[in-house]
Parts: C-alpha cells; sequence; structure tokens
C-alpha cells in the first residue's frame, strides 16, 4: 500500500465522518493526517517510506498522526483492511460518497437527500433532479437543481476520462506480475502516470524486455486476470480493456 493510498483512505473517512455529522475537529484531524501522508516518499519501501514506518512503529513522528491514526493506518497498511472504516461504510449506502463528488453538494446536503428521498446514488439524483423533486427539500432550489444536474454530468465525465491511484495501482500490480512470470521475461516495471503515483490515471503502461519469442508474453498480458477485450496486439504492443474500462498497454523490448 502506497502512502497516497493511505491518504485516500483518511480523505473517505472525513467525508464519512461529515455525512455522520461529526464535530469539525475530528474530521479535520483526518484531513490533516491524509496531507502528511501525502508528504512521504511514493515509494513505500523507500529509505523512511511507510513500511520502514509502520514497521518500526513510528508512524506517530509524523507531524498531524496522533494515536488513535496511528493505530487505523497501522492495521490498514499491516492486513490490507481497516475495521474503522468498514463500520463507516456500513452505516450508510453504498454509493452515498458519490453525492459528495457532485460540485456544490456537500455531505450535509447529501444526508438530506439520502434521508428524504432514499438517493443513494449519481442515477437516483440525477433522476430527482430532472423531476423536480428536489426543490420541495429545504436549502433546495430550482437553481439547485439545475447546478446538480451540471454536476452530476461533470462526474460522470470525470470517471470515464481517468481512476483514482488506489484503483488502478493494483490494478497495474496485478498485470505487471503476470508479466513477469511469462517464459523470456528479464525484467517487467510499471510505466508512466501510476508509476509516478500520480493522484489519477487514465490507463496503465508496462514494460518489460524479453529475451527470445514475445507471443507468450503477449498472450499471458492479454488472458490477465481483470481483462475484459483485447483492443491491440502487435510484435512490440499490445492493448487491452479492464472490466471497469480502464485501459492497458504493454510495451516490449529485447
Amino acid at each position: 500500500m502506497t502512502p497516497r493510498e493511505v491518504a485516500a483512505v483518511l480523505r473517505e473517512i472525513s467525508q464519512l465522518l461529515q455525512l455522520k455529522g461529526e464535530n469539525a475537529f475530528k474530521v479535520r484531524a483526518y484531513d490533516l493526517a491524509a496531507d502528511a501522508f501525502e508528504t512521504l516518499p511514493p515509494d513505500p519501501a523507500a529509505p523512511s517510506g511507510l513500511n520502514e514506518l509502520v514497521k518500526s512503529g513510528r508512524l506517530g513522528e509524523i507531524d498531524g498522526v496522533g494515536k488513535a491514526i496511528d493505530q487505523k493506518v497501522t492495521e490498514l497498511v499491516s492486513t490490507g483492511k481497516m475495521k474503522y472504516l468498514d463500520e463507516l461504510r456500513r452505516e450508510f449506502p453504498h454509493g452515498a460518497l458519490g453525492l459528495v463528488q457532485v460540485p456544490g453538494l456537500g455531505p450535509r446536503k447529501a444526508i438530506v437527500l439520502i434521508r428524504e428521498l432514499d438517493i443513494t446514488s449519481l442515477d437516483d439524483l440525477e433522476k430527482a433532479a430532472s423531476e423536480g423533486r428536489l426543490r420541495g427539500l429545504k436549502g433546495f432550489g430550482e437553481k439547485t437543481e439545475q447546478a446538480i444536474l451540471e454536476g452530476v454530468a461533470k462526474v460522470r465525465a470525470r470517471q470515464v476520462a481517468r481512476k483514482p491511484l488506489w484503483e488502478t495501482r493494483p490494478l497495474a500490480e496485478q498485470l505487471v506480475e503476470r508479466v513477469r512470470a511469462a517464459p523470456g521475461v528479464m525484467r517487467a516495471e510499471i510505466a508512466g502516470s501510476v508509476r509516478r503515483y500520480s493522484e489519477t490515471n487514465g490507463d496503465i503502461d508496462i514494460v518489460a524486455a524479453v529475451k527470445g519469442p514475445v507471443e507468450p508474453v503477449m498472450e499471458a498480458f492479454a488472458v490477465a486476470p481483470g481483462v475484459a477485450e483485447l483492443l491491440a496486439r502487435g510484435s512490440t504492443k499490445s492493448s487491452v480493456r479492464m472490466r471497469d474500462g480502464l485501459q492497458a498497454d504493454l510495451r516490449v523490448v529485447t
């Protein structure tokens, strides 16, 4: 797990706490901790990086990371799960955080929509706004409905175009391990924006150095778990579309 992935989890907790109506100081603590983790070396295995801090019990040395967050992050990095986050998620319908992503629709308004109109997804929100059902709620009007419809369109455009690192990095790691296991592969690495730990990624890039025939490598890539469609396959490059719609490219060199 990378520091950016930890930061993304902490920001999700912050948003869920806002939906829950927790006090601002508690919410802010998770945002500040997220900011702090984003300043760590992107590679968790780097000297003084995330892995070393967790193993040595030194997460508390990071500014903004108190005892409670230290314990939660240690659990997350060590096990891949966080009980506290799972409990928070169970308090709200699946898709609730998707509402918060709509520009102008913060946690307070989102929870009103969930409670009053049973809106639990972008589809629900778009339908209710199109039918004029939001304007009957306190704090909502015709202009608000129009702004929300425009915001939903923007969110959908972002979802199609790019994916967050916490989704793309695990996919990239699975793909590169699959490629490394193919016959003749001397070395394979993640490349592009995922390698640079960019917050969002438009695709996944993998580069492999191969000694011998490239066909087995291309085949391993084309049939890797999570691949939905083979887009192109050649002697130096293959492209696939993953089940979540993200494109992945493999380039092979000698």
